[in-house]
């Protein structure tokens, strides 16, 4: 009888779950930047939005599973153990990123945040927009931590709108107020410690 190889099985997994984490990573798109939390026990998750309101949610499962035939491991080669990887990943992130977009339109309907638009998307819905949303600054006072998320068919649209809108003075005009709200709300944080 062959012995179990338990440190190889355990280096083995340990390489697994980090090439799962990186392809799961990759696939997230805007949600790869969403800070994490691990959470070791309950079944509801409490949020704290900027302004410290809160909003208790239950916790929703994303799973998947593939299947690898008893004919296929004969022939398994390393790149396709990462193609199987990639494959879990893919849909894991898939799920979650359903799981994000459902949350925020939920949050934005609630608060009154949504700029619909009928067709095309034009510089007045993007002022709307603008106004509407929460904007920080890093340390050089540049706007940072927001991202757009649009179909990749409204990518000429959008292309045209960008090169008329940071030269814009309305865009100049919106920025120094948001600037002015994030440092009103810099200074106002608590702080710990």
């Amino acid at each position: 009888m062959l012995p179990d190889f338990l440190k190889t099985k355990e280096k083995i997994g340990k390489m697994l779950n980090s090439e799962m984490k990186k392809a799961h990573f990759r696939h997230l798109g805007p949600f790869a930047d969403s800070p994490k939390t691990i959470i070791h026990e309950g079944k509801k998750v409490i949020m704290i939005r900027a302004d410290g309101s809160t909003d208790e949610m239950n916790m929703i499962k994303a799973e998947t599973e593939i299947e690898i035939k008893t004919e296929e491991i004969e022939d398994m080669t390393h790149e396709k153990v990462l193609d199987k990887i990639d494959t879990l990943a893919r849909e894991i992130a898939k799920q979650k990123a359903k799981i994000g977009y459902e949350a925020i339109e939920k949050a934005t309907e609630e608060v009154g945040n949504v700029v619909s638009v009928d067709g095309t998307i034009s510089l007045n819905d993007f002022w709307e927009m603008y106004e509407k949303v929460h904007i920080d600054f890093n340390e050089e006072g540049q706007p940072s931590g927001y991202r757009l998320v649009a179909h990749p068919n409204m990518a000429p649209e959008l292309e045209e709108i960008y090169s008329q809108i940071e030269s814009h003075p309305r865009y100049q005009e919106i920025m120094e107020r948001k600037r002015e709200e994030w440092r009103v709300r810099e200074n106002n944080r608590a702080l710990v410690g």
